[in-house]
């Protein structure tokens, strides 16, 4: 957006400046220097423009919910299945255990890697009509309506599959469910 924005901007300079060039002429040189002036500032507040505009595509977004968004769905979804008399929701967080430490150990990217991998097995391990929402890098919630043993099951092998793997980590990995 704010690429696009400046980019009419700037389109916008070059026409007031061939406009002003043609209507009053004035002295070459120095309507040469101010063109070269302002066209040196706009690049650069265009080049400040783009790496925004990058930094906006590069943190894209995520498929599944997140933050205030899986409240609002959560709670809309809870809300009718107790009109409807249903019994069996539940809402799992997982976290994975000492976060704080492992991004120590880890770095960015490792801690990275390592909340990756909590969601690739919760969105392979729970069922495709559960609501899942990311809380910060090392949170996962997900509302399920399944039979407590089931869900059970679901928790177990999800804390199976990522303490199994340590994604390249020399250090354990854990997570904790509630």
């Amino acid at each position: 957006m704010p690429l696009a924005v400046f980019s009419l901007v700037v389109a916008a300079v070059g026409a007031v400046s061939i406009v002003t060039g043609l209507v009053a002429p004035g002295d070459p040189d120095q309507s040469l220097e101010a063109i070269r002036t302002i066209n040196t500032l706009g690049m650069l507040a265009y080049l400040v423009c783009a790496l925004v505009t990058l930094l906006f595509i590069a943190r894209g977004g995520s498929a599944t919910a997140a933050g205030s968004t899986f409240r609002a769905v959560a709670a809309d979804r809870l809300a009718r299945a107790q009109r409807a008399g249903e019994r069996s929701w539940a809402l799992v967080y997982a976290q994975i255990d000492d976060a704080e430490d492992l991004r120590t150990v880890t770095g960015d990217a490792g801690f990275a890697a390592i909340a990756d991998r909590l969601r690739d097995d919760v969105t392979e391990i729970f069922p495709t009509e559960a609501d899942i929402g990311w809380f910060a890098p090392a949170g996962v919630a997900v509302l399920v309506a399944q039979p407590s043993t089931v869900l059970r099951e679901r928790v177990r092998t999800l804390l199976r599959a990522f303490a199994a793997t340590g994604v390249g980590v020399r250090v354990g990995t854990s997570a904790s469910v509630g």
